[in-house]
């Protein structure tokens, strides 16, 4: 459990700078897309629906969509796009 002082710190945090934009984001391998977006991103929330789990993180100039199956808790793959998408 998360107590408030930790809490306050993850909330006022300032988000890491991502270097790559979202078009040389979209040229990486699959795996290191996922490397990029747990090692650069900003964790910003997640979503839940009736198949999926959606993380979404913040790389500075886009942001990225994690999916996760539900049933099997793998990646079932990765929508990067600007706040206009």
């Amino acid at each position: 459990m998360i107590n408030d002082k930790e809490y306050s710190a993850a909330i006022t945090e300032k988000p890491k700078e991502a270097t790559l934009g979202l078009h040389d984001f979209k040229l990486l391998p699959y795996y290191e897309q996922l490397d990029y977006l747990i090692t650069d991103g900003t964790y910003l929330a997640t979503r839940y629906c009736e198949l999926y789990r959606i993380n979404t993180y913040y790389l500075s100039t886009f942001f990225a969509e994690v999916w996760y199956d539900n049933k099997s808790n793998e990646v079932a793959g990765i929508r990067a796009f600007t706040s206009k998408e």
